[in-house]
């Protein structure tokens, strides 16, 4: 059955890449759990907004507790049935990166612990950690208490409590978003990562065989907008086991900081299948919640034609037309503007709101 498992995780991989409700909040005079010292703690960046009229900055901070697989049976087990289903040849599953990867898959989730966090001199405690290891907490904090740190930046940064004897070090960041401004929500693979997605095998090369490459000319389009002082959300049905790589490939090649929302997905139970879920209900779920609790906010949606970016954006376009400021599709598939399909995903769009690039140099937007 475990052998199954891996065979089934390693497929759906391949074939699909929403954030489910994590956990209750748990109230700030409870103590965490310890975390222990073969245990890794993984805070993912995430939005923080004003509430109670401006007095108070609000968020949800999401992590992840694991135990790093040290064994090597999973992990034979897992590259057996990867190279028979790819035909691949033994000296393709024996790199360092694929070593790096595959072990993010086969991890020891660790359910039902606490963990704790200090922020501007609190500390707040998440409930029990879910199956997946997965935990959330909520944050208040007045405004007064960050402000200095806003002066210079739209990041607030906080760090795991642990025990005096741990002299590790598991910090998080905030991304305190003001009412107004512009926002780009960005895709990942094949708008900013080249995947491939169209091809499977490709996928799953450049999943895990592969150092992660970005899209020509997009950093320069992000790096120029950031200038601008314009926020960025990068949204993907990839697993959230690929997040560090992800976050250090977009570090490395330049582009702007950002959130971060990916899916949820365990070996052992029916969440391993949200990686076949449809894309397209998977993102609602992430960006209507986003729009709703930013109603003065604009919103650039950047995608690609290699799944449902356009049907996705077509949708918010039409429900939300006034924060809608532009929607760019990245072509690769080889449809023109005016193809059916466009005509449908983007129906009632006005015509000079959205745009299909092939050369990320071609986008313009904003007009000087």
């Amino acid at each position: 059955m475990r052998r199954l498992r891996v065979t089934i995780a390693v497929l759906a991989i391949g074939a699909a890449w929403g954030d489910a409700a994590c956990c209750r909040f748990a109230r700030a005079d409870e103590s965490p759990s310890k975390i222990k010292s073969d245990e890794r703690v993984v805070f993912f960046p995430a939005n923080a907004r004003l509430a109670d009229q401006g007095a108070v900055w609000e968020a949800r901070v999401h992590g992840w507790i694991f135990e790093p697989e040290q064994g090597d049976l999973l992990r034979a087990v897992a590259v057996d049935e990867l190279r028979k289903m790819l035909d691949l040849d033994p000296k393709e599953t024996a790199t360092k990166t694929f070593e790096s990867r595959v072990r993010l898959f086969l991890v020891d989730n660790e359910r039902g612990k606490r963990v704790g966090i200090r922020l501007a001199g609190e500390t707040f405690v998440s409930d029990e950690s879910a199956a997946d290891g997965h935990f959330a907490i909520a944050v208040r904090i007045p405004v007064e208490k960050i402000a200095g740190e806003l002066k210079t930046s739209r990041i607030v940064r906080y760090r795991a409590v642990l025990d005096g004897d741990d002299r590790r070090s598991f910090a998080g960041e905030l991304h305190c978003l003001a009412p107004e401004g512009v926002s780009i929500v960005s895709d990942i693979d094949d708008t900013i990562k080249v995947t491939e997605v169209t091809s499977k095998l490709s996928l799953v090369r450049n999943t895990f065989f592969r150092e992660f490459r970005a899209v020509d000319g997009m950093a320069d389009i992000y790096q120029r907008w950031a200038k601008q002082g314009y926020d960025f959300h990068y949204v993907s049905a990839a697993p959230w086991q690929l997040y560090e790589p992800l976050r250090e490939f977009a570090s490395a090649v330049k582009f702007p900081a950002g959130t971060y929302h990916l899916k949820r997905m365990r070996l052992k139970d029916e969440t391993l299948f949200n990686l076949f879920a449809d894309p397209v209900e998977y993102k609602l779920a992430i960006l209507e919640p986003m729009f709703a609790q930013y109603p003065e906010r604009k919103f650039v949606l950047v995608g690609d034609s290699g799944e449902k970016d356009p049907e996705i954006y077509g949708h918010l376009a039409r429900r939300y037309p006034g924060q809608v400021e532009a929607i760019f599709i990245r072509d690769v598939t080889g449809e023109k503007r005016d193809s059916e399909r466009y005509e449908k995903a983007l129906e009632g769009v006005l015509g000079g709101k959205w745009h299909v690039f092939g050369e990320p140099a071609t986008i313009t937007w904003p007009k000087k």
